[in-house]
């Protein structure tokens, strides 16, 4: 895991001290206790656990985990699995300030216009691999230009992951609405095709219901819904954009860079959004969303002032 992702997770728990810190209350006549923060602190200690100055035995935490799992907001311990818990916190917090201290002297909150690009985890990639990945890369970045292109920043620091800076506030709309889509749709067509659900539809389509269909024929019908279906959500999301330029231009575009996207990650490189993106879009377990309507908001509140002055009347000759 990146430094800054492990920073991100650390933040939310971390208390002034720098120290992982329970937000919990006491119920049932103080016979269990309700922890709110359950999720996150277990997401925090999953990844401390990993690493190598953490030797603080792992055993009932473990425990805890397997009972509980880790995807819940909140949950109800009792007494004693309370104790323990904090048993193996306050173990981990005698080192946290020290090793918070080295990851927050080394990380630099990222521009929230940074795309993170993950290079893919071979061992044999050669220096043509590289040069090959970086000239698809400044094709991709280059095509979805809209009101500006890209800067590399090098290296994301303790990966081996590129910084990307994304230059227009626009081409960055439109580029993290492909990498959206991309990842909805990456492996539609096999996961359609295999399902059976392809062949079904296929066969009930047909006007000659009684011949049998090739395999051929199911993949290509496969993969010809699959296309409409990510057509119709390039026009959706140009539609939900801000309205810039030409509307059939911007189809284009987006459907160039959603191939080109899909095909990279096929290849085996992932793209990630900032690790301090904006308010209008987030990123969970690899998968972005994106209110349109908060970017709606910011473009209106920004184009405000400027409608104002224009209603303004020009003052009369006294």
């Amino acid at each position: 895991m990146r430094l800054g992702e492990l920073k991100n997770i650390l933040d939310v728990v971390l208390n002034d001290d720098n120290k992982i810190t329970l937000d919990y209350e006491q119920i049932y006549g103080g016979q269990a206790f309700r922890i709110n923060n359950y999720s996150a602190v277990i997401k925090a200690l999953i990844e401390l656990k990993k690493q190598e100055w953490n030797d603080t035995p792992s055993g009932q935490f473990d425990k805890l985990v397997e009972t509980y799992g880790t995807s819940a907001s909140s949950v109800i311990l009792n007494n004693q699995e309370y104790n323990e818990l904090m048993q193996y916190i306050n173990s981990i917090n005698s080192k946290m300030p020290v090793f918070y201290g080295i990851i927050d002297s080394m990380v630099k909150k990222q521009n929230e216009h940074m795309i993170n690009v993950r290079l893919p985890d071979k061992s044999d990639i050669s220096l043509q691999d590289l040069s090959d990945i970086n000239n698809r890369l400044d094709k991709i970045f280059k095509e979805i230009n809209i009101d500006g292109t890209y800067e590399f920043k090098g290296f994301d620091v303790g990966s081996s992951w590129y910084e990307i800076l994304i230059l227009g506030a626009c081409t960055y709309k439109f580029l993290i609405a492909a990498l959206k889509i991309a990842q909805e749709f990456f492996k539609a067509k096999e996961e359609y095709y295999k399902s059976g659900e392809a062949k079904i539809h296929y066969e009930a389509a047909k006007a000659e219901a009684t011949k049998k269909a090739t395999d051929k024929e199911i993949r290509e019908y496969a993969s010809r819904v699959v296309d409409k279906k990510i057509e119709l959500v390039i026009e959706q999301t140009v539609a939900e954009l801000p309205d810039i330029g030409n509307k059939n231009e911007n189809v284009t575009k987006l459907r160039k860079t959603v191939i080109s996207i899909s095909d990279e990650l096929n290849n085996g490189l992932e793209f990630h959004l900032s690790l301090n993106p904006p308010k209008y879009a987030e990123e969970d377990g690899g998968k972005i969303s994106i209110n349109y309507e908060t970017i709606r908001q910011i473009e209106a509140d920004k184009n405000a002032p400027k409608q104002i002055m224009n209603n303004l009347e020009e003052p009369g000759e006294e």
